[in-house]
């Protein structure tokens, strides 16, 4: 099997060139939040949602070999934000004053990205049950209380509660 997921977002991202954790340690640093393709749009999801479409995808392959083959999991493009949207709600959300800032990219990025996961739901019956928002505000919550609580046993359990609160929409949304 080989899966893919796109436009992951989530606490404990520490990888570079990453909006989310980038946004995070620029203002943190009180530095300008830098951006490449700020006109970029996304669908953004955040990491429980394709990590609940793995273990659906498990537990089906586990029983029944027709489940092999290649997944996409990812939202579908009315979940897409702008990049510079996201860093524009990091700012409203963190009550930020930090500039942003447009760097020029060498590299070339597709304006629109997405992922086909029409297998997926047909059947998996999976499809994200958050919209970009909410993935964004459960990511700004888990990184903004990150840098407050250094402990981690208090970020462990964070991040434990950010998992029963989505464990909560699955069963709402049956």
């Amino acid at each position: 099997v080989s899966v893919r997921a796109g436009n992951v977002i989530g606490g404990g991202d520490w990888t570079v060139n990453r909006i989310v954790p980038d946004f995070f340690k620029s203002v943190k640093k009180r530095q300008k939040i830098v951006l490449r393709n700020p006109k970029s749009s996304r669908p953004w999801q955040h990491v429980m949602e394709p990590i609940y479409g793995y273990i659906k995808l498990s537990e089906k392959l586990f029983n029944n070999k027709k489940y092999s083959g290649a997944w996409n999991f990812g939202p579908r493009t009315k979940n897409n934000l702008k990049v510079i949207d996201v860093a524009r709600y990091g700012k409203s959300y963190l009550k930020s004053k930090s500039l942003i800032k447009i760097k020029k990219s060498k590299l070339y990025e597709s304006t629109n990205l997405s992922l086909n996961s029409s297998k997926s739901l047909k059947l998996l019956n999976w499809k994200t049950r958050m919209d970009a928002k909410q993935a964004l505000s459960l990511s700004f919550e888990w990184y903004k209380f990150f840098y407050k609580n250094k402990s981690k046993i208090k970020i462990k359990e964070f991040t434990f509660k950010q998992i029963n609160f989505y464990k909560k929409i699955l069963k709402k949304s049956k």
